[in-house]
């Protein structure tokens, strides 16, 4: 599992720059001018959580309706709290491949590395043994369907 640490976000108003900071460092630590590519732009320093710009991100990415998000979580906590928990439904529609973390965060699922049948994607498969390759390309040589194949599906029989 991927993790990600919680972190608060800041942004430009101005040039839609991100950054996003731990949760316990001070804000007059914290960059207080943009100088992204010469923007005079004053950050704004949210309490939001990184995952929570995600899930409002899934929504909108206009800084508008970002610092007004910034502004609901201010002064309306319970209110912010029922527009992120919408969000975050969508997000997970959006992207099935994450699930959440015990800390809340989402991360990406781990592959799995178990071998799959590439006909019915099955997993019910096995290693064509070193003796049934040199078998059948004894008997049929080079045209042998095991000599060149290392796995078998035991649903479908498909061999690869």
């Amino acid at each position: 599992m991927i993790k990600i640490e919680p972190m608060v976000a800041s942004f430009c108003p101005k040039c839609k720059m991100s950054w996003y900071y731990p949760i316990d460092m001070p804000d007059n630590e914290k960059k207080q001018i943009c100088g992204y590519k010469g923007c005079d732009g004053i950050p704004i320093h949210t309490k939001m959580l990184n995952i929570e710009c995600a899930y409002i991100y899934c929504i909108s990415k206009d800084r508008d309706f970002l610092k007004e998000m910034n502004n609901l979580r201010n002064n309306d906590i319970v209110a912010y709290k029922a527009k992120v928990a919408e969000f975050k439904a969508i997000y997970k529609q959006n992207h099935p491949n994450e699930e959440e973390a015990e800390n809340g965060l989402m991360v990406k699922k781990q592959p799995s590395n178990q071998p799959k049948c590439p006909t019915c994607g099955s997993t019910n498969i096995e290693k064509i043994s070193t003796g049934k390759k040199i078998k059948g390309s004894m008997l049929f040589g080079l045209f042998s369907n095991d000599a060149k194949k290392q796995m078998r599906c035991k649903d479908c029989g498909y061999k690869f």
